[in-house]
């Protein structure tokens, strides 16, 4: 049975999503568009999805290459649960802490003339695995499945003295 006083115990209190990426997932689910490009563009200017894009660089003087790349920004969006944008969120924040730290150390020995030590190349091989499991949550990982044959003239020839074989 649902409360009967949700409306008396919800006054006052934001309801829905509080994070960022919570909100920016819930419009991408409810960004519904009429075909007019322009209707498109003044509906979603105050979003947030629309913001994160500004912020990126993504130029909206073009409303058909903007709506383009919001559309495919969304589709990504939407593939991944609040919890892995979460996770791709605070590894990108930590990969940016490593390359911050590993800057300032190597560039600090490089001009220095100092060879590196072997904690430096760790702080590196760790940075280059953190930006490969970056990688693969934000795009999956693809495995590529290859079918050699040993004469293709066998797969286009249609002569019955190939088939028989």
């Amino acid at each position: 049975m649902g409360n009967p006083n949700i409306v008396e115990d919800t006054k006052g209190k934001k309801t829905g999503p509080k994070t960022e990426i919570g909100i920016v997932r819930r419009q991408a689910c409810q960004a519904k568009y009429s075909g007019d490009v322009s209707v498109k563009i003044r509906n979603s200017m105050d979003s947030a999805i629309t913001r994160m894009m500004k912020e990126a660089g993504v130029d909206f003087k073009i409303p058909e290459k903007a709506i383009k790349q919001r559309s495919l920004f969304e589709i990504w969006l939407k593939e991944h649960s609040v919890k892995e944008l979460t996770e791709i969120s605070q590894m990108d924040k930590m990969i940016q802490l490593l390359n911050m730290d590993m800057t300032q150390r190597v560039m600090e020995k490089i001009t220095m003339g100092i060879a590196l030590d072997s904690d430096d190349v760790k702080l590196i091989r760790l940075l280059k695995d953190s930006l490969v499991d970056l990688h693969k949550m934000k795009y999956g990982e693809k495995k590529v499945n290859l079918n050699i044959y040993q004469d293709i003239r066998e797969i286009m020839m249609t002569d019955e003295d190939t088939r028989s074989k």
